[in-house]
């Protein structure tokens, strides 16, 4: 199993007691703020895997970096 692949599963596992105690009962402000930053976290983590270790996301990746100049960054 690839590094980033256990990093991914252990920080999801990381977050996922929180939001587990949550569900059971009933839901307090701090509850909902560790859900949501629970899924921000196995969002971002599985968008930055996709797109630096999968075939496409490394296409992606220099496919923009091909085609953008640095007067396209400018902004004139």
């Amino acid at each position: 199993m690839k590094q980033e692949v256990r990093d991914i599963f252990w920080q999801v596992l990381y977050s996922s007691p929180t939001s587990a105690v949550a569900l059971v009962s009933k839901f307090t402000v701090a509850e909902w703020i560790a859900i949501v930053l629970g899924i921000f976290q196995a969002l971002y983590l599985i968008r930055k895997w996709w797109r630096e270790e999968t075939e496409f996301g490394l296409k992606l990746k220099h496919w923009v970096r091909d085609h953008t100049r640095p007067s396209d960054l400018s902004g004139k």
